[in-house]
């Protein structure tokens, strides 16, 4: 088992079943810690927290198999990595993107936990340099509004 990777917030491994398998998430310990330093932290959380949504998703892609199967699939905002790491184990052929570049550490630690290795490569929507095609984007709690 490699050793997660270090951050200076408290992390936990969530055990969260979807479909007929059980995953292993590292993720931030608390949304309340996500909550109460957001606003102040130096570094921006957002991609640490194991979202609700994120799972919903991850549920849609293993109702419906064949949204991925065979496909060239783009996760945007991937964070802890849920859905990208359950297309790929469902046959997609995945690559994982995050602004941040922490998150997707610890989204490749968490892909190789699961026994699930995907691309991974960071991404920045206002200057996308990446000429690749994709059959499907897929994305869970991408956008956030404190005043909503």
């Amino acid at each position: 088992m490699l050793n997660p990777p270090a951050f200076s917030f408290p992390l936990e491994t969530a055990t969260v079943p979807v479909g007929d398998r059980v995953w292993q998430i590292r993720s931030l310990r608390s949304r309340d810690i996500f909550f109460a330093t957001h606003t102040t932290a130096q570094r921006d959380l957002y991609g640490f927290v194991l979202w609700e949504s994120a799972i919903g998703l991850s549920e849609r892609l293993v109702a419906q198999p064949t949204l991925v199967r065979g496909k060239r699939v783009l996760e945007l905002g991937a964070g802890v990595g849920l859905p990208g790491i359950v297309a790929q184990h469902l046959g997609g052929d995945v690559a994982q993107t995050d602004y941040q570049v922490d998150s997707l550490t610890l989204c490749a630690w968490n892909g190789l936990q699961n026994g699930i290795k995907t691309a991974n490569f960071q991404g920045d929507w206002q200057q996308w340099h990446h000429a690749q095609r994709y059959d499907l984007i897929i994305a869970a709690d991408i956008l956030y509004d404190e005043a909503l």
